[in-house]
This record gives C-alpha cells, structure tokens and sequence, in this order.
C-alpha cells in the first residue's frame, strides 16, 4: 500500500513540475483495472477499457470522474427501453385521436345503441320481407307446375315452363339476397359492439376514471329486431328490394 502511495505522490510531483515549466494544467487519470491493479498517467490506461476512470488536478482533486462503459447488452436493453418509450407515447397520441373521433361521432352511449338498433332493425324488417315474398313465389310454383301438368296445349306448355324458370330464378334472388342480408348483420352487430366497447373506453379516458367490467344491459343486437313496426314492414314488403315479380300466368286454352 505504501508503494502505491509513493508511486502516486512521484507521478503527481512530476506532474506538478511539467505543469509549472508548460504552464497548462495536467489532468492524472486514475482507475483500477479488471484485476485489481491500480493505473495513474496522463491519459486512461488500456487495461481499463472496462472501468470507471477518475481525472484528478495536480493537487490531487477529483476534478471529474468517467464512468464504466456500457457493454453491448446495456446499450441494447437502453435502445429498447427508448424505443418502447416512443411507441407508448406513439400509442397514447392514436388512442386520444380515436377517442375524440369516436366521442365526436355519437353524443351518448343511449345515440349509439340506437344508431347500432335502426340498422339492425332495417335488415330484419328486408329479410322478413323477403320471406313473405318468397312465400308467395312458392306458392306460385306449386301453381304453375300443376298447370304445366293439366294441359296438352305445347304453347302453353312452353309458357308455364318459361314462367316456372323464371319464378325459380326469383326465388334463388331472394335467398342469396337473405344470404347476404345476414352476413351483413353480422359485421354491423360486431362493427357496433367493437364501437360500444371504444365508446365506454373512450368517456373513461375522458373521465380520468378506470373502465371497469359492467353488468349486461338490455342492449344487445338481437333486440333490434323486435323495434320494426309493422307499418314498416308492409312498405318493404310491397316493393321488395330489385327483383321483379313474375310475370302473370295466362290461362286460357
């Protein structure tokens, strides 16, 4: 221990005269390397590439003290910790532009439920009407076949089978139209229970409040079908959505 200390005394007078005849300030690095070793020089030695570095003046005082360099995996994990910064600011700036979209798209929660219910309802109130017409269109059906059966006549014949096809096709309009009329209530009843849920989400951000789980409310999609009056669905009933009706069977011999 004792040559250590007449070591740095020796190095910090040779200093200390290089200074005086130089007239600059010296700087004594000082720094312990990974085994143990103390090092002193005018510059950090090379054995502590991994060690904390003290600068000291020609007195002895600490003037600034270096400290360990990071290893690779410290800049990483620092690089990643920065990154995931940005992205929850990043995150934070979208959710508050969806949240004023969405609050400034309906004025209540009471809005969108009835927004989410009339779309509903006007799909169920077009299926229901397509049922009742592709009623009549079987009933037509049965009409026509057993008319096609009951006559020797081959213009007729021809006529009933052309109608026959043609009410056929009508049919198959119909059903692919409730095919998609269905689909299509689905994503609206999916599209409205996502935005019922951003809703609420967004009121709590605004509220500084927690969401918390809720109790069911008597608000579900299936509900909506039940608000059709029945004055809406004789409308829709009688003009059906782009399908013609047949064309009238002629009877006569």
């Amino acid at each position: 221990m004792m040559k250590i200390w007449i070591g740095v005394v020796f190095v910090l007078l040779v200093a200390s005269a290089w200074a005086a005849e130089t007239g600059s300030k010296s700087v004594i690095s000082k720094c312990q390397d990974i085994d143990g070793k103390w090092h002193y020089g005018d510059r950090a030695a090379d054995e502590c590439a991994q060690s904390k570095v003290t600068e000291l003046d020609e007195q002895g005082y600490k003037r600034k003290e270096i400290a360990v360099p990071k290893t690779g995996k410290e800049l990483e994990d620092e690089k990643a910790a920065i990154k995931q910064k940005e992205d929850e600011r990043f995150y934070k700036k979208k959710q508050h532009e969806a949240d004023q979209l969405i609050l400034t798209i309906y004025e209540s929660e009471a809005n969108l439920i009835r927004t989410r219910d009339e779309k509903l309802a006007h799909i169920d109130i077009i299926v229901q009407a397509n049922n009742n017409f592709m009623g009549k269109l079987k009933a037509k059906v049965e009409d026509l076949g057993k008319q096609l059966k009951s006559t020797q006549n081959k213009r007729l014949q021809a006529d009933f089978q052309k109608q026959l096809d043609a009410v056929k096709a009508q049919t198959l309009a119909y059903e692919k139209d409730n095919k998609d009329r269905t689909a299509e209530r689905k994503k609206v009843a999916e599209k409205f229970a996502a935005e019922l849920k951003r809703y609420r989400q967004a009121v709590a951000h605004r509220d500084g409040l927690d969401l918390k789980p809720e109790a069911p409310k008597n608000t579900t999609p299936e509900m909506a079908g039940t608000k059709a009056t029945k004055t809406e669905a004789k409308k829709i009933e009688t003009t059906p959505p782009s399908v013609k009706a047949p064309d009238k069977v002629t009877t006569q011999p």
